[in-house]
């Protein structure tokens, strides 16, 4: 499978969000006097092998312009939701509203599409001397692991090298989504998987790395070599120091798994009885996935799945008794469906489908909750109350319950996952129609503030390690995204000063 480095953005059209005032502040960007001339797109493409991409909205045969297909709109729009259907197109994303949404399916006659926040032009990687021409062309405009390991490139996503791992009596660290990119951002930010409770991180699993710098050298970072690069990889974010071109990581012997769904609706009491256990379950090695959705004055909790690997199915109740019998005295029933897998990949696959692209009218926050909320119990009174008015104001909550093996690893990764019980999501819906102000403001009202206290938030204590290493290997800032490391040196700037994704960036 191949990858794709993004180079910049520009519109397929004009876009009105996009008209601001160019200074020596701001990146390069189109329309500028010193944006590449079309010759010099064609002299990269020339010295990639022509493997150069004008990027072009997938959405676009929708709106009149050339690419016009009305077959093919109706096919696009059926598919849309469909992750599989984005995985080999070299913009699309995932969570379209962080692009910008300026270029969905639609039928109305109407409607412009632009490229937004895609980027103008994506490089067709197949070697490293691909990405080495794309960073340079971008800049001038050791280990004791004795066990079984994988090499892993760039493009490659948790089904396929979990698939890979089965086919030789294996299995690996990767994301519980089945088209998270293992070797990308989920590595690189620190990567909690279904195996979590038991082996740790994803970072914690990197034996070596192989990246293109942003001076386009390419290197090898280990436990031997750039060792403070191999620090900072595992677990320091993403689009900050470079293109990972490969990741090499371990490999264990495959194990069993029982998992367990179940689904009741009653009052907010099942939050607090559940509240009680979410600690000794992730003690044990368990990773569960569940939801508490409210509606109509009720709270329904879904559990899927109660993800136990190497137990058996009697191990499992005998762990969810106590549990159980507590919601059953509370006049809670309910029936769970358990079943038993001889191996972590048919567990895996039979527990989690292929999740669908984001709504364009959702964003999601997230937050890790320590352990000692549900052993302290003023800070469980208080986790409660915040769970309880986060869903009294209709909002649902995702979480998953595990803790990550592993209290001292060596890398960048944030030190409050190693003392964490629940990683928690919530999201935030506005109208499909609401306009800037209004998504601004629902945003804002979300997050209490836009962005605030990431630093802590992403990194903790490492921050200022991380800043360090940024400025020695990047100090032209040729990598950059919201919240990494080093970004407070930009922003994006619109013109009606509202935290859209569609702007220049432009330094502070």
């Amino acid at each position: 499978m191949r990858a794709c480095v993004l180079l910049t953005a520009v519109t397929v059209t004009a876009d009105p969000t996009r008209a601001v005032n160019r200074t020596s502040r701001c990146k390069v960007f189109p329309g500028d006097s010193a944006w590449p001339r079309p010759r010099i797109w064609d002299l990269l493409d020339q010295v990639t092998g022509g493997a150069v991409i004008k990027s072009v909205p997938r959405a676009s045969p929708c709106y009149h312009s050339p690419t016009y297909d009305l077959t093919d709109c109706k096919g696009l729009t059926s598919q849309w939701t469909n992750s599989y259907f984005h995985n080999n197109d070299p913009i699309e994303m995932l969570s379209p509203v962080y692009q910008g949404l300026t270029c969905q399916p639609t039928a109305d006659p109407n409607a412009t599409c632009s490229l937004g926040e895609y980027p103008a032009y994506a490089v067709n990687v197949s070697s490293v001397a691909h990405i080495q021409l794309a960073i340079n062309f971008a800049r001038q405009t050791g280990t004791d692991w004795t066990g079984a390991a994988f090499k892993i490139g760039a493009g490659i996503q948790a089904y396929e090298i979990y698939k890979a791992a089965q086919d030789r009596q294996l299995m690996v660290v990767g994301g519980e989504g089945q088209t998270v990119g293992v070797a990308g951002g989920y590595v690189l930010g620190g990567g909690h998987s279904p195996l979590s409770s038991i082996h740790g991180l994803a970072a914690d699993q990197v034996l070596s790395m192989e990246v293109v710098l942003p001076d386009g050298r390419f290197v090898t970072a280990s436990f031997a070599e750039n060792t403070e690069l191999f620090w900072a990889l595992r677990g320091g974010g993403g689009s900050t120091f470079g293109v990972v071109t490969s990741v090499t990581i371990k490999a264990y012997p495959t194990i069993p798994a029982t998992t367990l769904t179940f689904t009741w609706s009653t009052g907010a009491k099942s939050n607090i009885t559940h509240a009680n256990i979410l600690g000794r379950h992730s003690d044990a090695g368990i990773y569960s996935y569940f939801f508490i959705i409210p509606s109509n004055g009720e709270l329904t909790f879904l559990m899927q799945p109660f993800f136990a690997a190497n137990k058996t199915i009697a191990e499992t109740e005998a762990l969810l008794e106590p549990w159980f019998q507590q919601l059953h005295q509370l006049g809670i029933t309910f029936t769970p469906k358990t079943q038993y897998f001889d191996n972590f990949y048919s567990a895996w696959n039979a527990s989690f489908p292929l999740e669908v692209v984001e709504e364009t009218h959702v964003a999601t926050g997230s937050r890790l909750f320590p352990k000692t909320n549900w052993e302290n119990p003023a800070r469980l009174n208080a986790t409660f109350d915040a769970i309880k008015a986060s869903s009294e104001a209709g909002l649902i909550l995702i979480a998953f319950n595990m803790a990550p093996r592993g209290s001292n690893p060596g890398n960048a990764v944030n030190p409050v996952w190693r003392r964490t019980a629940m990683h928690a999501l919530s999201s935030v819906n506005w109208s499909p129609s609401a306009t800037a102000q209004e998504i601004a403001a629902a945003r804002h009202n979300f997050t209490y503030g836009h962005m605030q206290r990431w630093r802590d938030a992403f990194y903790g204590e490492h921050y200022g390690r991380l800043l360090k290493l940024k400025r020695e290997v990047d100090s032209g800032d040729v990598f950059w995204a919201a919240t990494a490391v080093g970004s407070e040196g930009w922003r994006v700037v619109t013109d009606n000063g509202l935290p859209t994704e569609n702007g220049g960036l432009c330094r502070v």
